[in-house]
């Protein structure tokens, strides 16, 4: 019994460890709330829901005493942010989570950096028209686009060239048909 307590306290300290190393929090600047990943590079959690007019999203933040890059906004961090009209994200974010504007609904304008290499189909559900300011660079962006029908794309280094319409366009039609497809055949298993 003894040596059972002993070694659930050594993995609960284990736990506790290993969460303070990974998941240091702390609100910065303009009420976001970061935290530190894996990778030790900072990820925007949550923004207050106080926030209102223009939020800037900085390329690197404080967390006790410590500078790290922010890389990531997070799954659903400004989700229902309601008062929030612009985002201005800066060089070297290169991720944007699943529903991360989610029913922002005055937000009408988002300036993405050329570091962005992923964003979420479903980023903007709920918002109303967004116009996006991106560059040639963020390729993912063309493929959202084509799914979602409140965004206008604005390409701030040159125009949305055809070459690259038809290739967005192409992945956004092979997606598409492969759920397509997925679906028919889950219909097909429930008919049997």
């Amino acid at each position: 019994m003894l040596k059972n307590c002993k070694r659930l306290v050594s993995v609960l300290l284990c736990v506790i460890l290993a969460l303070s190393v990974f998941s240091v929090c702390s609100f910065a600047a303009g009420g976001l709330k970061y935290s530190v990943d894996e990778f030790g590079n900072a990820r925007l959690d949550s923004c207050s829901k106080s926030c209102d007019g223009v939020v800037k999203v900085p390329s690197t933040v404080r967390i006790d005493g410590k500078t790290y890059n922010v890389k990531t906004i997070g799954d659903e961090a400004f989700l229902g942010c309601e008062n929030i009209t612009e985002i201005r994200i800066a060089e070297g974010v290169t991720s944007i989570g699943n529903r991360a504007f989610k029913n922002c609904t005055s937000l009408t304008r988002i300036d993405v950096p050329s570091t962005l290499i992923s964003c979420q189909y479903d980023a903007f559900d709920g918002c109303g028209k967004i116009r996006v300011n991106c560059y040639k660079s963020n390729y993912q962006f063309f493929t959202v686009y084509g799914f979602a029908d409140n965004l206008e794309i604005n390409v701030v280094d040159g125009d949305l060239d055809e070459e690259t319409t038809k290739t967005a366009n192409s992945i956004v039609d092979l997606i598409k048909a492969f759920f397509a497809k997925i679906l028919a055949f889950f219909r097909n298993l429930g008919k049997k």
